[in-house]
């Protein structure tokens, strides 16, 4: 089954985000990681999601991370102290999340007003 792809935006100096950085030295790269993981979740929801939120289970958060479940457990917690998820939900094994910088990663179309433009143009509404 051929689906598109979808993209996430990041900014270039993501990792230099004071709180990115604060992330990479308490838990070494894998606490960028796992931020990035969950940006890229919360990018693969359907429109009309709550946007930035994703949720699943620390397991598999840990698996794709290449880490152990306590450890992106302890990374989604001190993300969540460093306001960079609001914790919507969670169990002992599961997460419920909202980037609170998601419009950040995931800007708007820069495009998007003028094609509106032309669009409007050709249909004939101003």
């Amino acid at each position: 089954m051929n689906r598109a792809r979808l993209f996430a935006a990041v900014d270039v100096a993501f990792l230099e985000q004071d709180t990115v950085a604060e992330l990479r030295d308490r838990f070494g790269a894998v606490g960028p990681l796992v931020l990035i993981a969950l940006i890229l979740d919360a990018k693969s929801k359907p429109k009309g999601s709550l946007l930035g939120a994703t949720d699943g289970r620390y397991a598999a958060l840990a698996r794709r991370c290449a880490t152990d479940e306590a450890t992106a457990a302890k990374v989604v917690a001190a993300a969540a102290e460093l306001g960079l998820v609001e914790v919507l939900d969670g169990a002992e094994r599961r997460y419920s999340v909202r980037l609170l910088k998601f419009s950040k990663w995931e800007p708007k179309d820069p495009t998007a007003a003028d094609r509106q433009a032309r669009h409007r143009a050709r249909k004939g509404n101003p």
